[in-house]
């Protein structure tokens, strides 16, 4: 794929939100490819509900610039899978890795379901090996924020995907948005975690808590978090 100019941010480069969009995206046609993307999992009452993911970036691609993204599940247990990504420059060099793990929520039961039985068990040969080059770190525990919210926001039509949950990348945008602009002019995200924690639905009033490179963004009516976020610049 190449780097649209008009989706960079102020220095030219492909910014996070947008590297992480597409390869939500790529996990999508991945899925559709190999028997359980949306079309199947909502034909058996299923859908997929991230949990978790990590992003480390080496380089921000350009505008322009030619790259590649791979995708693979690295494995599958009973109530979640490993999704990791890649994204390759035409030099051959790994510019980010990331990882996400998933969930399949049964419509009826609000319950997650069995992934290794899963219709017919789809998933399992599936399941690739990490290569050599891959060395994402392991997920850590991102604390909670106690400190009084630094900004609000209600959940608005923008804002839901297909599933009527908030969507995963959005979170990401409005938690950046926090963050000063000079900030950016000389730093950049190499590591982001995030935690998915209850549902944000339309109308959810939001409170956002900003601490030490935490973003814990909760509901601003029960206190509950919803998503926890962990940058690290430099």
């Amino acid at each position: 794929m190449v780097i649209e100019p008009s989706r960079c941010d102020f220095n030219g480069n492909a910014p996070l939100t947008y590297l992480c969009d597409k390869a939500l995206q790529v996990a999508t046609i991945h899925a559709h490819k190999n028997g359980f993307g949306f079309d199947v999992m909502d034909s058996i009452r299923k859908a997929w509900v991230i949990s978790r993911m990590g992003f480390y970036i080496t380089r921000y691609p350009a505008h322009d610039e030619h790259v590649t993204y791979r995708t693979w599940v690295n494995s599958v247990e009973r109530l979640f899978t490993r999704r990791n990504f890649e994204i390759i420059d035409d030099n051959g060099y790994s510019i980010m890795q990331a990882q996400s793990f998933w969930a399949a929520i049964d419509f009826d039961t609000r319950r997650p379901t069995d992934l290794t039985e899963m219709n017919n068990g789809a998933l399992m040969p599936t399941i690739t090996p990490d290569s050599e080059e891959y060395n994402a770190p392991r997920l850590r525990k991102i604390p909670a924020v106690e400190s009084q919210p630094v900004f609000t926001h209600k959940a608005v039509y923008s804002d839901i995907d297909v599933n009527r949950h908030f969507n995963s990348v959005k979170y990401i945008e409005h938690a950046l948005d926090l963050y000063d602009e000079e900030l950016f002019s000389g730093k950049e995200v190499k590591e982001m975690e995030v935690v998915f924690l209850n549902e944000t639905l339309a109308g959810t009033n939001m409170a956002f808590c900003k601490e030490n490179g935490v973003v814990d963004i909760k509901n601003a009516d029960n206190g509950d978090s919803l998503c926890r976020l962990s940058f690290k610049f430099s």
